[in-house]
């Protein structure tokens, strides 16, 4: 009787037990400005949390107590909230620390910098600062433990989700794309042109990067032996040889897909943003965490979330928003699919609309903001003004550029046109800024703007005669589209 043939033994590997977040290296090209000159990503803003307590979350829940920041900016600040927060008071054994290196501009640099301080030990996770996941890592963490097991010259396990061939709501269009062989889970090709070549069903499944690895001690050596590659050269030049037999081995990549309930995303532009923030809000709906309004003659549908010491005052509608904490928010103001961060003030009457912002913002009484505007720090619009749809607007002159002339928003106002320090060219994506230059309003924004004017000339409270003119109004657009 013949023996039955065992199986050989998988080599056991322990799980990667350390991480690093990339603070501020390795960003995508990213639409958030000029937000990020003034904020680094893992501080965003994001449903009244930071971006990087969601990563630190996602890690701790994989049993990662051991993280490392590596900030090349902002380094006060990272500092400063890391070290007041959360996880370092009621969480017992989790490690942060904030690792400055200032010269860090890339992924490569930050771990080979990391390396020789000798931080790292074993397999680690690396996390892009501007990344915002909700995914089960420690599936990931055990698929690369068995795909090590089964290769000794693995180099990483990366992230990646299937999605459309076409342009998905989740990824920007120029978002690389990984080419898997799914018996193996091997990657085979890796940038634009990495969509796989069947045909059918198959051709229709591209797989994108969520910035999300597993790297091994194999990783750094091959980044340390290439002092200028960043992680598109490390993982170019692996694959290399799958394409090119001329080329030096120099290990594999696994790619561990999600599944269809995680979530990841890159936080490179408003949409992004704005999608992240409307699955957090979705998450907390579910979980039944979303704060109680408590609000008085307020319209709060069920897919907004106002902050603690924030007040929201009678008529007021706020529809698919976050409000920060201690916003003070006027009567009949309109608020919709926007995020506000803490502290905003904004004035009677006033309307924005798919914006995002930012703390300290001040919006007068009557002003309206209108789709696609992004308001950095401390950016006054005076009362009455409107702000056109598009343009992303600070607080003050950055990089010193003398075509960043300050705008017109009225009394008290303050805000300078984003200016792009690469061709010195104005960001923004309005024809004008002047009232003269308006599209022409629908009805809805010109009924709005009749009551604010309303509101402003104390008439508001003879309802009778804000219900003809509204009569009015309504009667003479239909005349006018009808012509």
């Amino acid at each position: 009787m013949s023996k039955q043939m065992k199986k050989p033994a998988v080599k056991q590997i322990d799980r990667a037990s350390q991480a690093v977040i990339l603070a501020n290296c390795d960003n995508c090209s990213s639409e958030l400005q000029p937000i990020l000159s003034e904020c680094p990503p893992v501080l965003l803003s994001l449903v009244n949390e930071r971006v990087i307590d969601y990563s630190v979350e996602l890690l701790v829940g994989a049993g990662i107590k051991d993280i490392i920041i590596v900030s090349s900016g902002h380094h006060e600040d990272i500092q400063a909230y890391v070290s007041q927060s959360h996880w370092r008071a009621n969480h017992a054994g989790v490690r942060l620390d904030v690792f400055v290196a200032p010269h860090c501009r890339t992924f490569g640099d930050a771990l080979r910098e990391l390396d020789r301080e000798m931080r790292l030990i074993g397999d680690f996770v690396v996390l892009s600062g501007d990344v915002m996941a909700e995914v089960d890592l420690s599936d990931v963490l055990d698929f690369h433990s068995i795909r090590r097991g089964q290769s000794r010259d693995c180099v990483m396990t990366m992230v990646t989700a299937l999605g459309s061939a076409s342009y998905s709501p989740v990824w920007r269009a120029e978002s690389p794309l990984v080419g898997i062989d799914r018996s193996t889970g091997r990657v085979q090709r890796y940038g634009r042109a990495a969509a796989p070549a069947a045909s059918g069903k198959q051709a229709k499944e591209v797989y994108h990067d969520c910035h999300i690895d597993v790297l091994t001690q194999q990783a750094l050596c091959v980044l340390h032996d290439n002092f200028d590659w960043d992680r598109a050269e490390l993982l170019s030049n692996v694959l290399a040889p799958l394409t090119d037999p001329d080329e030096i081995p120099l290990g594999t990549v696994y790619a561990h897909v999600l599944g269809s309930d995680d979530f990841a995303v890159r936080l490179c532009d408003p949409r992004a943003y704005t999608l992240a923030s409307d699955f957090v809000v979705r998450r907390l709906f579910l979980h039944d965490k979303l704060p109680l309004g408590g609000f008085r003659d307020v319209l709060l549908d069920q897919e907004s979330v106002v902050g603690e010491k924030t007040s929201l005052n009678c008529g007021t509608r706020v529809a698919r928003s976050v409000i920060g904490v201690g916003c003070t928010v006027g009567v009949c103001c309109l608020i919709e699919n926007s995020c506000v961060w803490d502290g905003v003030f904004i004035g009677d009457g006033a309307i924005v609309r798919d914006s995002i912002v930012c703390s300290g913002v001040r919006i007068g009484a009557g002003a309206v903001v209108e789709s696609g505007c992004v308001l950095s720090f401390n950016v006054v619009v005076g009362a009455g003004r409107f702000v056109p749809a598009g343009p992303r607007l600070s607080a003050r002159r950055l990089h010193d550029d003398a075509t960043a002339d300050a705008l017109d928003l009225g009394v008290g106002g303050c805000g300078f046109l984003w200016c792009s320090p690469r061709d010195g060219q104005l960001v923004d994506d309005s024809d004008a800024m002047s009232v003269e230059d308006e599209p022409p309003m629908s009805f809805d924004s010109e009924a709005r703007l009749m009551m604010q004017d309303s509101i402003r000339s104390g008439h508001f409270s003879n309802a009778g005669a804000v219900h003809t003119e509204l009569v009015s109004l309504k009667l003479a657009y239909n005349k006018k589209t009808s012509a």
